[in-house]
């Protein structure tokens, strides 16, 4: 089952912007969702169908849609604080 990948605007103007090591590490992380939405790395938020995974400073936000096998990038930015995740809701 190959799951289909959607970004929300937010994530797509964020991805260009981040330096290139990391860059590299988070398309591979978002290739490897469409095979498995759930990897070892990734972490259930406060919801359960929301996933973060970690790259050092970095957040890679989803949610997945079993269902519909549709994988929705929330959010890629450098994590500051709680506002990391506020908002999430609205995307």
């Amino acid at each position: 089952m190959r799951y289909q990948l959607k970004y929300t605007a937010e994530a797509k103007a964020a991805l260009p912007a981040i330096p290139g090591y990391y860059r590299q590490q988070i398309r591979r992380a978002i290739e490897g969702l469409a095979e498995n939405p759930r990897p070892a790395m990734a972490e259930v938020t406060r919801q359960p169908n929301r996933l973060k995974i970690k790259f050092d400073r970095w957040r890679l936000i989803y949610d997945v849609d079993d269902e519909g096998e549709i994988i929705r990038i929330l959010r890629i930015r450098l994590k500051r604080g709680p506002e990391t995740y506020q908002g999430l809701d609205d995307l």
